[in-house]
């Protein structure tokens, strides 16, 4: 849900621009991607993680993601 006070993990796309995917412009730690070469239809402007912009235009804006693990209640 999007609701004021829950934590959001978003991200906006934007369909009508494409997006080539390479390894030196991938964001993994290993350094490398399985999609090199791939062009995708659309493009990653930002993403939110609990409600923190943490790329944007792409460049990280932060040094550490502040991602919080998953609760279930059970």
């Amino acid at each position: 849900f999007i609701h004021e006070g829950y934590f959001a993990d978003l991200v906006l796309v934007s369909p009508k621009h494409s997006t080539e995917v390479g390894h030196k412009t991938c964001r993994y730690h290993c350094g490398w991607t399985p999609f090199n070469g791939t062009r995708f239809s659309s493009r990653i402007l930002t993403t939110w993680v609990n409600g923190q912009a943490v790329f944007d235009a792409d460049k990280l804006t932060q040094s550490q993601t502040p991602a919080m693990p998953l609760v279930f209640n059970r």
